[in-house]
């Protein structure tokens, strides 16, 4: 399990009303032989400085800043992947930010985005390596003592949208859970 928390932070400015800093910081979890690792150089979502009131403001898939895990597996299993994040960052309950945390994921053996597969929803099914238009392959050997299963690498990448409206100064929260296990 991955639990991400959210930290924002917010500024005034001297020439503007509220100028908000944001950004999301990652925690890693991970269970039974799946190994994910942060590779990127962000270990956290900086949407920058923000203005009160700015309205939609977004970390695009194709921007720096976006969040890059590896996920070392087995090769030939398939993981489920599983985001719930929040729909709001709270300052309190009257004061919250609008959150949309968004995913995709590359499985050809490259971090190259342009090969990601955009995650709809809040859950996807995918082979740790991609096998084409094959389907699986049969069930492996009985595993022997002494004996090293093949693993390959999968990409996660994280990114979002705040829409900001006028809101407070002040530290907006939220936590994030990412849960990948095999199928």
């Amino acid at each position: 399990m991955l639990r991400l928390t959210a930290y924002f932070f917010i500024l005034l400015a001297c020439l503007f009303d509220e100028v908000n800093a944001q950004e999301v910081n990652f925690g890693q979890y991970a269970t039974e032989d799946i190994i994910l690792t942060n590779i990127g150089s962000n270990s956290s979502l900086d949407f920058g400085q923000i203005l009160s009131g700015q309205g939609l403001t977004q970390i695009a898939l194709s921007d720096p800043e976006v969040v890059v895990y590896s996920i070392q597996a087995e090769a030939d299993k398939d993981i489920f992947l599983t985001l719930s994040a929040p729909s709001n960052l709270q300052l309190d309950a009257s004061n919250t930010i609008p959150f949309t945390l968004r995913a995709a994921y590359a499985n050809k053996g490259n971090d190259n985005i342009a090969q990601a597969v955009l995650i709809s929803g809040s859950s996807a099914r995918f082979p740790v390596l991609a096998r084409g238009n094959q389907p699986p392959g049969p069930p492996p050997d009985p595993k022997v003592e002494g004996d090293t299963t093949p693993t390959a690498t999968a990409y996660l990448y994280l990114y979002g949208d705040l829409s900001v409206g006028s809101v407070a100064s002040g530290v907006y929260s939220g936590i994030v859970n990412i849960t990948v296990s095999y199928e």
